[in-house]
């Protein structure tokens, strides 16, 4: 065996990591990790990333469809999470020496509301990027034949109504 090869036994228990990292964290993570863990290349983590989908369309686990919504479903559940703890946050009351005031009744420290805003607005925007809200459609301009990226936003009814009724208050 070539130096710096692994055996046989050694790739069957990274692919069972590979495997594990897949399932629980979104691809970018896993190849970064796998990258720091392994200390090899992100192409090498690619193929191995690869032979795992492989195997598990060949044993029928699961379809790489089935995979991504599952991780999409995870990453929409941690940024809701990220958006909630954010919003909710919460800081000691303080006197003006620095001292906590403690509340009479509960014999705790007292505390206020303290949203996140900056935090709670990039966990919103990563949910509208994970959902494809503001992905750029391709079209094409007729009149002159070239394609150009637009954002198109599709509104219900009733936003679309608020929308109008504030337009006309405005003109």
């Amino acid at each position: 065996m070539k130096p710096g090869r692994r055996t046989r036994l050694e790739m069957e228990v990274i692919y069972a990591d590979v495997e594990d990292h897949m399932v629980r964290l979104p691809e970018g993570r896993v190849k970064g990790q796998l990258v720091t863990k392994y200390q090899v290349d992100p192409s090498t983590v690619s193929k191995w990333m690869r032979e795992v989908l492989a195997r598990m369309r060949k044993a029928g686990k699961v379809d790489a469809e089935e995979l991504r919504e599952n991780r999409r479903n995870l990453m929409r559940l941690r940024l809701e999470t990220a958006h909630s703890m954010a919003v909710n946050k919460s800081v000691i009351v303080r006197d003006p020496t620095g001292k906590p005031i403690i509340d009479p009744a509960t014999k705790k420290p007292m505390r206020t509301a303290a949203p996140d805003l900056k935090n709670g607005l990039d966990a919103l925007k990563q949910l509208r990027d994970l959902d494809g809200l503001d992905e750029p459609k391709r079209t094409i301009n007729e009149n002159t034949n070239e394609n150009k990226n637009t954002t198109e936003h599709k509104l219900n009814d009733d936003d679309r109504k608020a929308l109008e009724a504030a337009l006309k208050g405005l003109g």
